[in-house]
């Protein structure tokens, strides 16, 4: 419980209604930068800053760069909120510490920018694969909060972020849950007053997505659900929009929150065996990559956002699967025809994932992250493709024997024992090199609070081989040297999955804690002799 000094300051100093066409930064003047595809980013953030600077002439502005110069990050022209950021560590580094983050500063303390300055500090480096001054949940939030703390247009923006403050420091001390929970209704309640014709735009949007991510830490998941459908909604609305009449701004702003989208679509997928929401449409606008053009990185989906909206197809798909098998004791002409339909659907979608490029590093812009070069965003993108692949293939294998068979001379002839254990050996060595990419990337990226979907969907190929241990009565004699060095590999790479997930102990809520049981309860499946079939990393999960 809040102590009542607490609680006026929780309230904030009154809110005046001020006139944000004439004075001071306006949110939806501020360009987000196109994060599919932008040649200019640098100049639109050097435009940024100088509007903040001209109201806050003691902050550094970024420096505007010419016109093909070579980007390279300077620390000393860093703000000076971001200065810490400059020597590579992990979001997940170091404890929280949070404690008694606000207590015992007197009645007088401003509890509404304590809960600012935790936010920006904490949580949000936590909300970005890249740093180094660019991150968007920092940057332009930091802008709002010093030019339109005191307008109520933006007073529900402001809500929702100090809601989600108030969640992680509940965290390490429980007496911020009500807090948490007050400032997530003030949220919500002010969202719902605001006029339709309002709901499209970016403070909006931004708010919905923070809101969503506040209610999921939570574990309030229909709350969480329904800010994400209204989000979903209104971007599948503007979707639907001729593009010649909307404005290259307005694109670039929807194509951010769509990838923001799609991220927290695939997360709640695949680790909440209730969440259902229709099907994406397959041609949407916001996904198209444009190969010609450089790519700015994406501070959720990094530089895959076409290719995590092959991944949330492939994940819907396989959830049809699983709960159709799941649901069907006996065979039915109904069923037969709904199974024949998926795996169409699965060849037309293996087609697409088999042909979609990864992005090289010659065609990103730096964001100048020293803890994450481009390469790692790279290596995130190719296994998210991988792994939309493996998905595929594990549940539909005779997408992967028809694609083995145009790549083979002779093709894949064989009993139906071989073509399984060709299935099991390809899913399996798959998987391994997503780890292993995984696995090279170090624990400082910026890049690993986004691994967690990539080790569990792999976890469930993690299998111990015992297929060569020879038993005679009673007495086990031990296989090859081969088979205990692969098992070995096997057992690395278990420990290295717990390892990365475990480092997201800051991460509040029990849906971390739940993820480790259910890889740990995956290969004690397949540890007890389980064939790969009932130890499906989609069926622990919905269990």
């Amino acid at each position: 419980m809040l102590a009542n000094s607490d609680r006026s300051a929780v309230e904030g100093t009154h809110v005046t209604q001020t006139d944000t066409g004439t004075g001071g930064s306006n949110f939806e003047n501020l360009e987000i930068p196109d994060f599919m595809d932008t040649t200019t980013v640098l100049g639109e953030l050097a435009q940024w800053d100088d509007q903040y600077a001209l109201e806050f002439p003691d902050m550094l502005p970024i420096e505007e760069f010419p016109e093909n110069a070579t980007y390279h990050w300077n620390a000393q022209e860093v703000s000076t909120w971001t200065a810490d950021v400059m020597q590579p560590q992990s979001p997940f580094s170091t404890e929280l510490n949070i404690g008694p983050y606000l207590a015992g500063l007197g009645a007088s303390f401003d509890r509404s920018a304590a809960l600012m300055n935790f936010y920006f500090t904490r949580v949000a480096p936590m909300f970005s694969c890249y740093d180094g001054g660019k991150n968007p949940f920092d940057h332009l939030i930091k802008q709002v909060w010093h030019s339109q703390r005191n307008s109520a247009e933006y007073n529900f923006l402001i809500k929702a972020i100090q809601g989600l403050a108030a969640v992680f420091l509940s965290k390490d001390d429980s007496t911020y849950r009500e807090e948490a929970l007050t400032l997530q209704r003030q949220a919500q309640d002010q969202l719902e007053r605001v006029p339709e014709p309002q709901r499209h735009d970016s403070k909006y949007l931004f708010a919905l997505v923070l809101l969503s991510i506040s209610w999921m830490y939570s574990q309030d998941v229909p709350s969480s659900f329904k800010a994400l459908k209204r989000l979903r909604d209104i971007l599948q609305l503007e979707a639907t929009k001729d593009i010649s009449q909307v404005s290259k701004l307005r694109d670039r702003e929807l194509r951010f929150f769509w990838g923001l989208q799609i991220y927290c679509e695939v997360f709640f997928a695949c680790t909440d065996g209730f969440y259902c929401l229709p099907s994406i449409p397959a041609q949407i606008r916001y996904d198209q990559d444009d190969p010609a053009s450089s790519i700015y990185p994406h501070p959720f989906t990094g530089v895959a956002n076409a290719i995590s909206t092959t991944l949330l197809e492939v994940i819907q798909l396989v959830k049809k699967q699983r709960l159709l098998a799941r649901s069907h004791a006996f065979a039915s002409r109904k069923h037969l025809d709904a199974l024949q339909n998926l795996i169409a659907e699965a060849a037309d979608l293996e087609q697409h994932a088999f042909t979609q490029a990864v992005p090289n590093v010659q065609q990103i812009e730096d964001p100048g992250d020293p803890a994450t070069p481009v390469e790692h965003l790279v290596k995130m993108a190719e296994c998210h493709h991988e792994t939309a692949l493996l998905q595929l293939y594990r549940v539909f294998p005779d997408l992967l024997i028809r694609r083995l068979a145009l790549d083979l001379a002779d093709g894949c002839e064989g009993s139906a024992q071989d073509v399984d254990q060709l299935v099991e050996k390809h899913c399996h060595v798959k998987a391994m090199h997503i780890l292993d990419t995984l696995s090279s990337i170090p624990d400082s990226s910026s890049t690993t609070p986004f691994q967690t979907i990539l080790l569990l969907s792999t976890s469930s190929e993690l299998k111990i081989d015992t297929r060569q241990e020879i038993h005679d009565f009673g007495l086990t004699v031990a296989p090859p040297a081969s088979g205990f060095l692969e098992n070995s590999r096997i057992m690395d790479m278990r420990q290295f999955v717990v390892k990365r997930l475990s480092s997201q102990h800051p991460i509040p809520g029990d849906r971390l804690p739940r993820l480790l049981r259910v890889v740990r309860k995956i290969w004690s499946l397949l540890d007890c002799g389980g064939k790969s079939e009932t130890a499906y990393w989609f069926d622990v999960v919905m269990q």
